[in-house]
């Protein structure tokens, strides 16, 4: 056990353990180690390959420890671990994912980050890293952002606290994934105050060690799948799932914001309410796949015209909406709807099959047309309507003035 005491010689376990170490490594037989770290530095001392005496300690990859009077072997890792959100939904985290977690092992002094590494590594786990200078954590978890800190708490020049304090500057989301290891107990509640997770008082059994770590990387990996599987939920939400573009709940939260930053620099926003003419044909005659895809083939073209900045977005069926900010002026919008006619014109090739469309485009503004979101796209809908009744293939701008592609 690291920081107590192995065995009693006298004791007939211990005596095989012992025997089992030495016969294999040349240490003396009277040897009786108080520590971990007092056995490795005495092969430091006497110039034995560190691998091999914790090779022969922990034989093939087992971690041999004293537990109720027996050796016994280290764990195998549980097979998985599961969260149940709905019969549908089950999250889980297989021993694989464990044993391919990061882990960073913290610690002044090398003996001790030696013997715990390479007992995790023979325990099977892939990405184990160490550092004996504290300073230098929170950059680590910057840079490799760890699933696991194992940290000793009393080092030189900066504390356990002081550690968990800086990680909190980097730590990408609510859970500070710290494990805390310190001889002194006084540190327990201050530890957990900051943030640690668990807390392990020396001296300690290596076995305890490894099942706590193994806990943590459970709940740590699934506190990260679930994040991640709530962030594709709710990028759902706000996605066409046929296009990928913005639904309309996204689109109003992006035309109000786009109005609070034209009411501040004094500019405008442009609204286009653009439909499909001829859409209906091309479903009854080619079917709905054909329509699909010529659906999402409008959304890239319209997504290659516009900037960066600016937004399309699908309301449903062939609806679509286009959102150009920071315009001077009402005429700067006649250029793009210009554009959009004539690109979304161009003949499309489907499946083999080639399909032409054109587009009805009703245009509103702010301010002249409204001064929220929902204002805007009414008005613009409304002027949609009033291209198709003029002809289709045109753009109409909400009661400013009114011009058919042709003249434009």
């Amino acid at each position: 056990m690291l920081g107590d005491k192995l065995p009693s010689a006298d004791d007939s376990t211990s005596g095989r353990l012992r025997d089992r170490i030495t016969s294999r490594i040349s240490l003396p037989q009277d040897a009786i180690f108080l520590s971990f770290a007092s056995a490795t530095s005495y092969i430091l001392r006497e110039n034995i390959h560190k691998t091999t005496f914790v090779e022969r300690l922990f034989q093939r990859k087992r971690t041999f420890v004293r537990t109720g009077g027996r050796i016994s072997p280290g764990f195998a890792p549980r097979p998985t671990f599961r969260l149940s959100f709905s019969p549908q939904e089950v999250i889980m985290i297989s021993s694989e994912e464990i044993l391919r977690a990061k882990i960073l092992l913290v610690d002044d002094c090398e003996d001790n980050l030696f013997t715990i590494a390479e007992s995790l590594r023979m325990a099977g786990y892939t990405h184990v890293s160490t550092i004996s200078n504290p300073m230098h954590v929170r950059q680590l978890h910057q840079q490799n952002n760890y699933d696991l800190i194992v940290l000793d708490m009393q080092m030189p020049h900066m504390d356990g606290l002081e550690v968990m304090e800086s990680l909190l500057d980097v730590e990408k989301t609510p859970y500070l994934p710290v494990l805390t290891i310190t001889g002194n107990s006084d540190y327990k509640i201050a530890a957990l105050k900051a943030g640690a997770r668990d807390f392990l008082t020396k001296p300690y059994d290596l076995t305890e060690l490894h099942q706590r770590i193994h806990n943590l990387l459970e709940v740590r990996l699934l506190y990260k799948s679930v994040s991640e599987q709530n962030r594709v939920q709710q990028e759902l939400a706000l996605r066409d799932p046929l296009t990928n573009l913005p639904n309309r709940r996204l689109l109003l939260d992006r035309l109000e914001k786009a109005i609070q930053r034209a009411s501040r620099d004094d500019q405008s926003v442009a609204l286009f309410f653009l439909d499909l003419d001829g859409f209906k044909q091309v479903n009854d005659v080619h079917g709905h796949p054909v329509g699909d895809l010529l659906l999402k083939t409008v959304a890239q073209r319209l997504q290659n015209m516009t900037r960066e900045h600016d937004t399309v977005a699908r309301l449903g069926g062939d609806e679509f909406v286009m959102l150009i900010s920071g315009i001077a002026d009402p005429a700067d919008a006649v250029r793009p709807a210009s554009d959009a006619l004539s690109i979304l014109s161009q003949p499309y090739k489907i499946n083999d099959i080639e399909v032409q469309v054109t587009a009805s485009i009703g245009i509103a503004f702010y301010p002249a047309h409204g001064h929220d979101a929902e204002s805007l796209i009414a008005h613009a809908d409304r002027s949609l309507y009033d291209a198709k009744r003029s002809g289709k293939n045109r753009f109409h701008l909400a009661k400013v003035i009114e011009q058919s592609s042709a003249s434009v």
